[in-house]
């Protein structure tokens, strides 16, 4: 018996929901600079401006939602992909916009987290629209161990600040070559210790809690998911 591939077809992009993600952008920007303009009235018992900037743009939820929404746009940007061309520029600024950023943090011209975070997140939006393209930061973002990071990333985001606490936690009296190499070497074992720690929950934790969870989902909504199709390889893709 002859099988039948399924086709599917992509849906075109819907306009409404294009609108709808910079209204929700837009909104969400104005009203927190007005909480920023009205912060003599809304600003709690003993708190300086410093203190209410930072909640206000770097902890809660309404900044963290702006910082979603550019997201959002970014894929809306991204798919169907923009010209190859145009796809490349964008992601070579994104990346150079990393190394800048950094480079500005180190040199103390950035130094307050409400800048970062924003910063960062409009440096990857434009890696993200130009995701599809063959530029340099693609075939970096796309090596072996970078997609094993990627895979492990939100257990390592979880749990990695366990691991300072493992290594070396002394100081030298004096900054020097030895105190330097010393450092250096700290780091990349509490590095390797985390990869590893996250690797284990990852491994044992994330995967069955996600396939539980999807389970659990699954009966509940009474989704029925086809099998996954087994590769020449025998191996199928989590």
């Amino acid at each position: 018996m002859v099988g039948h591939r399924r086709t599917t077809i992509a849906s075109p992009p819907r306009p409404g929901a294009a609108i709808l993600t910079a209204a929700f952008f837009a909104t969400a920007s104005l009203l927190l600079l007005w909480a920023w303009e009205w912060r003599d009235v809304l600003l709690p018992a003993g708190w300086t401006d410093n203190e209410w900037l930072l909640w206000l743009f770097a902890f809660s939820p309404w900044a963290v939602s702006v910082q979603f929404a550019i997201g959002v746009v970014a894929y809306r940007l991204s798919s169907p992909a923009p010209p190859e061309a145009l796809a490349r520029i964008a992601s070579e600024l994104g990346g150079a916009g990393f190394v800048v950023i950094y480079a500005l943090c180190a040199s103390s011209v950035i130094y307050h987290p409400v800048h970062l975070g924003l910063l960062m997140a409009l440096s990857m939006a434009l890696v993200m629209i130009g995701a599809q393209s063959s530029s340099v930061v693609n075939r970096l973002l796309t090596r072996p161990a970078l997609l094993y990071i990627g895979t492990i990333s939100y257990s390592l985001y979880l749990f990695h600040f366990i691991t300072p606490g493992l290594g070396f936690t002394g100081r030298f009296e004096t900054f020097d070559g030895g105190a330097a190499a010393a450092y250096a070497l700290n780091f990349l074992f509490m590095l390797a210790l985390a990869i590893a720690l996250a690797t284990g929950l990852y491994r044992l934790v994330e995967v069955p809690g996600r396939r539980a969870i999807r389970a659990a989902g699954d009966r509940l909504l009474g989704i029925r998911r086809t099998p996954p199709i087994v590769g020449s390889q025998g191996a199928t893709a989590e």
